[in-house]
């Protein structure tokens, strides 16, 4: 019987049927992950895309973002996301999307802050970030699937902190050549470098011509990481020297000026003769620090500012200003010439040595940046040991001795302000200037003044200004308070790169700088008035001085007094009643009297009845009388017993008589000086002193006519108490991502 197959073709169709299900299933499934792959893909290129923009358009408000405002800040990140439309090419952010001023914000950036992101946009009045956050539902490719698309992305960009370069150099007189070329002509007229307009004339072309500040430090090779701090950089500059010769070699070759090498290889011969140092080779600090002065003054910056922000142009007529400052600073040269003449006192009495003691320096930084000036120091020697001072100075052996100190003009620039503005050019800085006419001091220094760069008048020791007899009588240093123009300090105006202000300046002459030194010496040395035992004088100084003074108005002394040697013409016991005339040989009192009269007036007035019985008396007069009317209630009588032996008046009196009484008259004259005169009246100190002020007043007087005129004016060209301030750069733009 045949077999059937229907039973067994339906059950193959039945497996088939079940296979094509299950393909099916998994084709779908297949097609449903590649959807969801290709939805979640897009989503992620639109958050991409989103924090791409967002990024870009933070920058770009950070860079023009302003301290209390953040219109310019919301423009520039919104024409940065959205351009000029949807269909503008150069827009970043995606099409569907609009940046909106919601979600711009301006604030402060801050490490410290503890929030996530650092930021705080809360009534910020001190705007230095933009952030910039977009929380939108994102296009779909396949709306049927359902489930949040929101996509938020957000980003903090902070402008670093603003950075000015400027510098502040002494207002000069007119130099002769170029006048942007005086802060340079100062230092080599210092250092006496020939003639400095034929020396730097060239260096002309250098004005206006500019280098970055990290290019420069870059070809000097110094390894500047942009990731170091500030602190880091002051550090490594404060470290780093280079030679003065390479140092002006790369700053003219970067500034596209090596046609001016030539120039250079000169200046340096002259500064080396003149020094007497290997300028080519001489190392210099390119920063400051506490080892000395560099080109660079500190660099000052808040934290968090990287060595990235040194991408500011700096002057390359400054750098090399600032180099041959810092390379010839230390070193005292003298200034020929000069002569004082004062009655009784040989010429060449004043020697005078001028120095720059600090150099002038470069500032780069934020808010308290600082920059200083070339601070000169003028020395002059007053030394009256190669002259002969006339008369009871001559008599009492007296030598003046001053050696005055001034450090002049030390002006010091700060920034106090510093405001970024759109356009970037428009960023403006405010600078204070402290600035001084002159310290002057009149003392002993260690050993060489020029090479201490603390103010000189602090370091003082006491010196012998002034001897007498070969012995120390003052010993002291004198010192006179700062000299401020006023109002001090002052404030500039608002200043953008490029521009140049002076201090309105003072009027206040270094003379009186000096009368005041001079009132102040002399306010010393009248300490010493009034009683000299009461004083810091030994006994023994106090005895050879009053009787040197005493032998002087006796006519005794070598040179002898004017009127010469009293006359001894008078009859021993003469005016006395009773006893008759002895013999001659005796001191003309009346002569001696008149001259102490003269010199040292202790005239009084007494009343009885004001003002109708008043009279004059003199106590010289008394004196005079006690001595030879044998007053032995006075104390003063040279008849009877005295010190010298017993003294026999009239005709009983022998030579032996003649010879102690004037002895006694001596001794009488000599205890005198020394005694403490009533009220006000002058002791043997002050007639002493009183000649020697007056030499002392001769010498300084006209000393400061001198030193601000033929020294500091004709011949360093400096015009006190004005200064220029110069605006090089303010770095505003530069713009990082902070989160």
């Amino acid at each position: 019987m045949p077999r059937t197959v229907l039973p067994i073709q339906w059950t193959a169709r039945r497996k088939c049927s079940g296979s094509v299900l299950v393909t099916t299933a998994i084709a779908l499934s297949t097609i449903v992950i590649c959807l969801i792959g290709v939805e979640l893909g897009f989503l992620s290129y639109q958050k991409r895309e989103l924090q791409k923009s967002v990024d870009l358009a933070a920058l770009a408000g950070a860079q023009v973002v302003e301290p209390t405002a953040c219109t310019a800040a919301r423009a520039g990140a919104k024409r940065t996301a959205n351009g000029g439309g949807a269909d503008d090419r150069d827009r970043n952010l995606p099409s569907t999307y609009t940046l909106r001023d919601d979600q711009i914000q301006c604030g402060r950036w801050d490490h410290t802050f503890t929030s996530e992101d650092h930021f705080n946009g809360i009534s910020s009045e001190d705007n230095n970030s933009v952030r910039v956050a977009i929380q939108e539902d994102a296009p779909t490719l396949f709306p049927f699937f359902t489930g949040s698309r929101t996509i938020s992305v957000k980003a903090v960009a902070m402008r670093e902190e603003p950075l000015a370069v400027f510098s502040v150099g002494t207002t000069l007189v007119s130099v002769g050549c170029n006048q942007q070329l005086a802060p340079l002509v100062q230092l080599l007229k210092i250092v006496g470098a020939g003639d400095p307009c034929v020396t730097v004339g060239g260096y002309a072309g250098l004005v206006g011509a500019q280098v970055s500040a990290s290019g420069l430090l870059k070809d000097l090779g110094v390894p500047l990481d942009a990731n170091l701090s500030i602190g880091d950089v002051n550090n490594l500059l404060s470290a780093e020297k280079v030679s003065l010769g390479f140092l002006l070699e790369t700053a003219l070759t970067l500034g596209g000026h090596a046609e001016l090498l030539g120039l250079n290889a000169n200046l340096l011969s002259l500064i080396g003769t003149q020094l007497g140092i290997d300028a080519v080779h001489l190392e210099i600090p390119l920063g400051s620090g506490p080892n000395g002065p560099g080109i660079f003054a500190g660099i000052h910056a808040p934290d968090g500012v990287t060595a990235s922000a040194l991408d500011v142009q700096v002057n390359v007529l400054d750098i090399l200003t600032a180099a041959v400052g810092v390379g010839t600073s230390g070193r005292g040269i003298s200034v020929p010439g000069l002569e004082i003449a004062i009655p009784g006192v040989l010429p060449n009495l004043l020697k005078v040595k001028a120095g720059v003691i600090e150099p002038p320096s470069i500032a780069i930084g934020g808010v308290g940046a600082t920059a200083y000036n070339a601070q000169v120091r003028l020395y002059a020697d007053v030394d009256t040991g190669g002259g002969l001072l006339g008369g009871l100075l001559q008599l009492l052996g007296t030598r003046i001795k001053l050696p005055i100190f001034i450090d002049l003009a030390r002006a010091k620039g700060t920034v106090e302000e510093l405001t970024c503005r759109a356009p970037i050019k428009d960023s403006t800085v405010v600078i204070r200037v402290d600035a001084s006419i002159a310290n002057a001091c009149i003392g002993k220094v260690t050993g060489d003044p020029f090479s201490k760069r603390t103010p000189i008048c602090e370091s003082l020791q006491k010196e012998t200004l002034i001897s007498v007899l070969g012995l120390v009588k003052i010993e002291n240093k004198v010192a006179v308070e700062v000299l401020n123009p006023t109002p001090s300090p002052y404030r500039s105006p608002a200043m953008k790169a490029g521009d140049v202000w002076q201090t309105p300046g003072n009027d206040l002459p270094l003379g009186t700088t000096l009368q005041k030194l001079l009132e102040e010496l002399l306010r010393v040395v009248g300490e010493l008035l009034g009683s000299p035992t009461n004083g810091d004088w030994t006994p023994a100084e106090n005895e050879t001085s009053a009787t040197a003074l005493a032998n002087y108005y006796l006519g005794l002394s070598n040179p002898p007094h004017p009127g010469g040697a009293v006359p001894k013409n008078q009859y021993l016991g003469d005016g006395l009643i009773g006893i008759g005339r002895g013999p001659i040989g005796v001191y003309d009192i009346d002569v001696l009297k008149n001259r102490l009269k003269t010199d040292i007036n202790r005239t009084s007035q007494s009343c009885l009845l004001l003002p109708f019985l008043c009279w004059q008396t003199n106590e010289w007069d008394a004196w005079a009388n006690d001595i030879e009317s044998a007053n032995v209630a006075s104390g003063r009588a040279c008849w009877g017993n005295t010190p010298e032996g017993r003294v026999t008046a009239g005709l009983a009196g022998t030579s032996t008589d003649v010879t102690r009484f004037n002895k006694c008259l001596e001794r009488e004259l000599k205890e005198a000086m020394l005694q403490e005169p009533a009220g006000s009246k002058p002791n043997f100190l002050q007639v002493l002193l009183n000649p020697l002020l007056k030499a002392v007043a001769s010498i300084l007087d006209p000393l400061g006519g001198l030193l601000a005129g033929p020294i500091l004016r004709d011949l360093l060209g400096i015009q006190l108490g004005l200064n220029d301030v110069e605006v090089t750069s303010v770095g505003c733009g530069n713009a990082k991502l902070v989160y």
